[in-house]
């Protein structure tokens, strides 16, 4: 759904102002387009092409059709609004997902974390929250420069494939998030932070525990100090 006011974002006021023989394609919302617009811009030449799988009008009427039959537009069908029980469904849908994050049971669906393999498989999802609370205990507790994080993953759960960078980026977010950076942290730009930074992160990965199923631990050293904090 658009935004109120951002509706018609390209029309005939900006597409002039666009390189002639621009492309354009949406795949976001039919709303944003001025369809009637683009429809005499292609007409005129100054649009080249057009692809688009979203219209104003779901599914489009037959207003719509000169712009869809246009030779250089290339439609697909947008099939979650073309009835009344899909939009329900996908509604119902996007919900349940909504709660089940907020309660912490699953994130399926969610398309702007990283390593999503490890936030779809809930036995994880703990360990992450563990991993981001031992890094912001190491930077309260910190002190002096740091210079190295090692985090070591023992157990067959936490050293699998697919979580292992999830729960390396858990640790430096929850790390970077009490200290050492000024703006906002999330899981997608802790590389960038922790490459600014310049300090090293080392990865211990091994399937067996001596002592524990799966445990987790992270040493930060520092040039005054190291200190080591585990959890399982």
């Amino acid at each position: 759904m658009c935004v109120q006011g951002l509706g018609r974002l390209i029309g005939a006021q900006t597409l002039p102002k666009c390189k002639r023989g621009v492309r354009i394609i949406n795949v976001a919302h039919g709303g944003l387009i001025d369809e009637a617009a683009l429809l005499d811009a292609l007409q005129s030449g100054h649009v080249a092409a057009a692809a688009l799988d979203v219209f104003a009008t779901e599914p489009p009427t037959l207003a719509q059709r000169e712009l869809i039959m246009h030779p250089n537009v290339m439609c697909t069908p947008h099939m979650a609004g073309y009835t009344k029980a899909s939009q329900v469904a996908a509604t119902r849908t996007i919900a349940q997902q909504m709660a089940d994050a907020l309660e912490l049971k699953a994130f399926t669906g969610i398309v702007n974390a990283a390593n999503l393999s490890l936030l779809s498989r809930t036995e994880l999802i703990s360990f992450s929250s563990i991993a981001e609370r031992l890094g912001e205990l190491h930077a309260q507790l910190m002190m002096g420069k740091l210079q190295r994080v090692t985090i070591e993953l023992q157990g067959p759960l936490v050293s699998d494939a697919s979580a292992v960078p999830a729960l390396r980026t858990a640790v430096l977010k929850g790390l970077l998030s009490v200290s050492h950076v000024a703006g906002a942290v999330s899981y997608l730009n802790t590389a960038q932070y922790v490459a600014d930074l310049g300090f090293e992160v080392v990865e211990k990965v091994s399937s067996k525990s001596a002592h524990y199923t799966n445990l987790l631990t992270v040493t930060c050293t520092t040039n005054k100090e190291k200190r080591q904090m585990a959890a399982s």
